[in-house]
Formats: structure tokens, C-alpha cells, sequence
């Protein structure tokens, strides 16, 4: 995906120019050295290099990743602060032999800052939280895409069906919405607490954010009592609600309200562990061989968790089907575990717990 550097917070206009013109001059950047060499710093600081950094303007160069950007020496100075110094030095001595009285070929002895290797690496989340404070949306990944399997399976609804369910609500004479069970997911990108300031008892705004919409939600009395301890943001979260109307005093005139009522909070990283009680996995056995098998057990033991494993095998000439369960093996549904079915192709069933 192509996004445009002008989108980026905090990087002005002619670092921008600087940056198209001497590309378009001299050809793409090497690397983040040949690009502070090239790019003068009169229009780049630190402000500007650490936007495109966390942005992901720098993730063409393969040999440095984004969090290295602000990763600290001994002496506690981060690389971006080690590179700008760098920069500053090469282009000053540049200019300097420039402008000598020898002329002649410029060629610079400056060592280069080494790029940390030695530090931690940010979580996915923390990575995609920086670069939509600088660009404004989830560009290279989003928070959710790591549970698309327990999206898969546990909700049945976005948060963009909500409006139009709400507007049917009303006309909804047989109550069939309001017994519907309706579980959403979502990253909560803001949470605030608050006392009322009739009542002086704590609730909590936040927002809940999935792939197609974001919306605003509340929680008050038992409700706060009962979530609010799970409701923080950049947490990932699997909500069961229902509709319900929403409540107005006595003396009330105005019109008959519909509102989204939580009835259950889990965090959407443990929903797989907390609530599938099995898995079976259907095997053609014309399809298996002991390289099959070799990589079967291979995934299965690198991802042992509480999901019991079932195992059917089919054989489709005689339309025969044997079940069996692993007494030793219980595994976890991990990226990599689920991974591992896309990429065999292998069908499977679920047994779950009701959210």
C-alpha cells in the first residue's frame, strides 16, 4: 500500500520537497544512512526523522525495523539521536571540503552509529498505535488481524450493523431483536472514568473500534461495577449485548429510546483458550502421509495449550469416518497453530462454550 508522506503528523512541507526532489535527482535511498546524507538538515530534525520512522516511511530499509529508531545506548541516547549527529557531522565536513581550497573528490572517513541489535522489539499493538497517532488510521496492519480467527467464530455482527438494528428496534413487535444475542469485537482506542456529578458515583465513557466503525459506549452503575476493570484501551475485547430500551423517568415526554446493552466482557486474546473446548481436525486419509504427519505433530507440539484435539479421519470411497482423541496432546488455537491449518487446508469443527 501506498500512503502519502504528506499525511505524516508533524513532518512540514519542505522536508517533503527535499525529500521528492533529491530522489527524483539522484535516484532511490540505500539506506537510513544514505538517506540523513542526502536529505539536507536544515529541513529535517528530530521531530520530523522520528514522524517517518514510527510512520513506517523507513520500512523499505530491511535492515532496520521502526522501534530500533528509539532504542537507547548505554549512555541512554537513542539511535535517531546518534544518526542526526552523524548526519550533522558528515554534511558539515561535506560542505567544508566543498568550499576547500583542494576542491577535488569528497570521501568521508565518519564512522556510522551501529544500529541496536540487542533491545526488545514492540509488540505489534504498540507498533500500530504510533503509527495511527501519526497518520491517522491503521496503515501497514490492524490491532484486530491477529484475532481474525476468534472473530470468525464468536461474533455475528460489526459495530456498522448497530445503527441500523437500533432503527429497527422500535417496529419490533415480536421482539425478535431484543432477544437477539449480538457479539461484537473491537479495540478500545479511549477509555475515561468520571464521577456524576448529581450522584458523585463513577461511570466510564470509551470507545470501541473494529474494522468497519468506531463508537461511543457507556457503562454506569452495576454495569462500571461489573467491566469497567476490562475496559482499557488498546485492549481487544469480544462484547455480548443485547438491545434493550432505554430508561426514562416517569414524568419523560421524549420519544422512546433504543440503546446497546453489554451483558458480558472478554478480552478477545483469551477468547479461544477461555471458551472453545475442543477442535477436531478432519483428515482425508488419502491425503496422509508421513510428511504430513511429521508436521502435524511438530505444530502440535510447539503449541500444547487447553483445547482438547480430535482427530477424524475420512476415507471417501466407502464414505467411512473414524473419530479419535488425543490422550497426551491438548493444544493452544495460536497464530501459528492456525496458521498451520490455512496453510494444509485442513477443515475443522469447533466445540465452544455459549458466550
Amino acid at each position: 500500500i501506498r500512503f502519502s508522506i504528506v499525511a505524516i503528523k508533524n513532518v512540514g512541507a519542505a522536508a517533503i520537497d527535499a525529500i521528492v526532489n533529491e530522489r527524483q535527482q539522484h535516484g532511490a535511498f540505500k539506506d537510513i544512512f544514505d538517506f540523513v546524507e542526502r536529505i539536507p538538515l536544515a529541513t529535517m530534525n528530530r521531530r520530523m526523522m522520528e514522524a517517518l520512522a514510527l510512520g513506517g516511511a523507513f520500512d523499505e530499509f530491511k535492515d532496520i525495523k521502526r522501534y530500533q529508531f528509539l532504542s537507547p545506548n548505554a549512555q541512554n541516547e537513542t539511535f535517531l539521536e546518534n544518526l542526526l549527529r552523524y548526519a550533522n557531522k558528515w554534511q558539515a565536513d561535506k560542505q567544508q571540503n566543498v568550499h576547500s581550497l583542494f576542491g577535488g573528490s569528497y570521501d568521508t572517513a565518519i564512522q556510522k552509529p551501529k544500529i541496536p541489535t540487542d533491545v526488545e522489539e514492540w509488540m505489534p499493538t504498540e507498533t500500530l498505535k504510533k503509527e495511527k497517532e501519526l497518520i491517522g488510521i491503521y496503515l501497514s496492519a490492524h490491532p484486530l488481524d491477529i484475532h481474525s480467527f476468534a472473530i470468525r467464530h464468536f461474533t455475528n455482527h460489526t459495530l456498522q450493523d448497530i445503527p441500523d438494528l437500533l432503527s429497527k428496534a422500535p417496529n419490533d413487535k415480536d421482539g425478535i431483536l431484543q432477544k437477539k444475542t449480538i457479539l461484537l469485537a473491537g479495540i478500545v482506542t479511549k477509555a475515561e472514568e468520571a464521577k456524576s456529578k448529581k450522584t458523585e458515583k463513577p461511570y466510564m465513557r470509551f470507545t470501541l473500534e473494529d474494522y468497519t466503525d468506531s463508537m461511543n459506549m457507556a457503562l454506569f452503575g452495576l454495569d462500571y461495577d461489573n467491566f469497567s476493570k476490562y475496559i482499557k484501551p488498546d485492549l481487544v475485547l469480544l462484547l455480548r449485548c443485547q438491545l434493550q430500551k432505554r430508561f426514562r423517568g416517569k414524568d419523560d415526554k421524549r420519544p422512546e429510546e433504543w440503546e446497546l446493552k453489554i451483558r458480558s466482557v472478554h478480552n478477545l486474546a483469551h477468547v479461544c483458550d477461555e471458551l472453545v473446548q475442543a477442535i477436531q481436525l478432519v483428515l482425508p486419509v488419502e491425503e496422509l502421509s508421513v510428511s504430513f504427519t511429521k508436521r502435524l505433530m511438530e505444530t502440535v507440539s510447539k503449541n500444547q495449550g487447553n483445547v482438547t484435539l480430535q482427530l477424524k479421519l475420512t476415507e471417501q470411497k466407502h464414505r467411512l469416518a473414524v473419530a479419535l482423541w488425543s490422550r497426551s496432546y491438548r493444544v493452544a488455537l495460536t497464530p501459528d497453530f492456525i496458521d498451520f491449518m490455512q496453510s494444509e487446508n485442513i477443515n475443522y469443527h469447533l466445540t465452544s462454550k455459549i458466550v
